[in-house]
């Protein structure tokens, strides 16, 4: 049952989604790129669902690049999403304001391509982000009675071993943790987005 349920329920948050970020950001704006940009959300939707059937029954021939392409549609959908939310608050109060037809005008167009450049930024953040390796960050914890004059942690999280990450990127890490010398390593989520028995060789590093 919840096999069913779970993609269903996929399907329909991402098709809302895609029609508030249609209705509350693409209607709205100054710009005439309602028809394109509704053919181009109509085609993220499909990739999305694609994406769903792609995942459970694997009816096309598995790649690194489709399943790119496909969970690069549900990241564009998310980040669009959270973009509209702050674009429909600010729009919505800004309403608010008394100003004079001209002015609104004037600064209804300022904002929207300040939108627009915020949203193209964003996304392409997101996508510069996905495929460079990861950072390490350090952070000093102090901890009165300890019990240790140090103790190393490192924390490797969000690896996402799957059909784009595999063996080469996790021994990497692995080398990369082992030269910190760490008194104790924790992996905190997000490891592996395949069946586990299909992922047994990528995480063999992890030994």
């Amino acid at each position: 049952m919840s096999t069913t349920l779970f993609p269903l329920a996929f399907v329909g948050v991402m098709y809302l989604l895609n029609t508030y970020i249609y209705k509350r950001l693409i209607k709205r704006l100054h710009f005439n790129i309602q028809k394109v940009s509704f053919v181009f959300l109509s085609i993220v939707f499909m990739l999305e669902v694609v994406f769903v059937i792609q995942m459970l029954w694997y009816p096309i021939t598995e790649s690194p690049t489709l399943f790119y392409l496909l969970s690069l549609s549900v990241a564009l959908t998310v980040s669009l999403f959270f973009i509209t939310l702050l674009y429909d608050l600010v729009h919505t109060t800004a309403q608010q304001i008394p100003f004079d037809q001209g002015r609104r005008r004037f600064m209804k167009i300022a904002f929207d391509i300040t939108m627009l450049i915020l949203a193209f930024s964003y996304l392409l953040k997101g996508i510069i982000g996905g495929i460079k390796h990861p950072e390490l960050n350090k952070v000093d914890v102090y901890i009165k009675d300890l019990g240790f004059d140090a103790l190393t942690i490192v924390q490797l999280s969000d690896v996402h071993i799957g059909n784009t990450i595999g063996k080469d990127f996790l021994q990497e890490c692995v080398e990369r943790i082992n030269a910190l010398k760490p008194d104790l390593v924790v992996i905190t989520g997000d490891l592996v987005d395949r069946k586990i028995e299909d992922a047994k060789e990528d995480l063999s590093p992890l030994k």
